[in-house]
C-alpha cells in the first residue's frame, strides 16, 4: 500500500486524474485527517462528475465531522448520478446512507 506521501506525489503528477485524489482522500480519511479528505473527496468528483464512489465517502465523511445537511445534499447528488449512469450498487449503498440518516 502507497504511503500518504507517494499518494500526494501521485495528484501533483496527475492533477486532472481523480483517481489519485480519491485515494489520497480515502488515506486521509484512514488517518483521521477529515477535512483534507473531504476536500480530496470534492475535487475527484469535479473532475469526474460521474465519480460516484467519491460522493458516497465524501457523505460519509461529512456525516463524520457533523455537517449534516452537507452530507445529505452530497448523498443526494451522488444518488442522482448513480441512478443516471446506471450504477445501481451505488445508488443502494448511497440509497442506504440516505435512509440511515432519515433523509431518504
Amino acid at each position: 500500500m502507497p504511503s500518504i506521501e507517494e499518494i500526494e506525489k501521485l495528484v501533483q503528477q496527475f492533477p486532472d486524474k481523480p483517481f489519485p485524489r480519491y485515494g489520497l482522500a480515502m488515506e486521509y480519511k484512514k488517518a483521521g485527517r477529515l477535512d483534507d479528505a473531504v476536500t480530496h473527496f470534492k475535487k475527484a468528483v469535479e473532475l469526474d462528475p460521474k465519480y460516484v464512489a467519491a460522493y458516497h465517502h465524501c457523505g460519509l465523511t461529512l456525516e463524520t465531522l457533523g455537517r449534516r445537511d452537507e452530507a445529505i445534499a452530497t448523498f443526494r447528488q451522488g444518488l442522482a448520478i448513480a441512478k443516471q449512469i446506471g450504477n445501481g450498487h451505488a445508488a443502494k449503498e448511497i440509497g442506504e446512507a440516505l435512509a440511515a440518516m432519515g433523509a431518504a
